[in-house]
């Protein structure tokens, strides 16, 4: 009886871990211009795909997007250097909608951006799920274990990335990031 109870519960095992984890039709789904899924609500009411500041803007976002934003001092004395640290410099923010880091640091992340005049058109925002996937798995490849994660690229390379929260300030790190200083994230993949 017990081998015929492990054998059963093994197989169980085995087929719910290889199972997909997510049953969902994309063929309805709206892509951007780059093919990829345009941001849309799942079961939970979180964001999945690629979105823009204006999505975090809209009602239910906005109650904790505008609130964040507008209460957020950005540290000044930091600016200067970021407004003349930015040319060449793309972005990807992955964040989830559910997420109670993502909620703080993005709204903070996005002011600093308005701040140094930053093009908004070199910033990718991509919505994760509580897998930290997207239906296109845009996470693919770049090790995506905490949100939010903020990866940013000179001339098309990776120079270094924010994890979660600051070490010090979302300014200071990012400066550090683009004046090429020794960084490492708070929390290291």
């Amino acid at each position: 009886m017990r081998k015929l109870t492990l054998l059963i519960l093994s197989t169980f095992l085995f087929v719910n871990c290889s199972a997909p984890k997510k049953n969902i039709d994309t063929s309805n789904l709206e892509k951007n211009e780059k093919g990829q899924f345009v941001a849309i609500k799942n079961k939970h009411g979180s964001l999945v795909g690629v979105a823009t500041k204006d999505n975090l803007m809209e009602i239910p976002y906005s109650v904790w997007f505008n609130r964040t934003f507008d209460r957020y001092k950005i540290k000044q004395d930091i600016i200067g250097n970021l407004k003349q640290n930015n040319s060449d410099i793309k972005m990807e923010i992955f964040m989830g909608t559910w997420c109670s880091d993502s909620r703080r640091e993005v709204p903070r992340y996005y002011k600093i951006l308005d701040e140094i005049d930053f093009d908004l058109n070199n910033t990718e925002l991509i919505m994760v799920d509580y897998e930290k996937e997207t239906y296109d798995q845009l996470q693919k490849g770049k090790n995506i274990i905490r949100v939010p994660t903020f990866i940013i690229y000179e001339n098309g390379k990776e120079i270094g990335r924010i994890v979660e929260t600051p070490q010090e300030s979302l300014e200071e790190d990012l400066n550090k990031i683009l004046q090429k200083e020794s960084y490492t994230p708070s929390v290291v993949e």
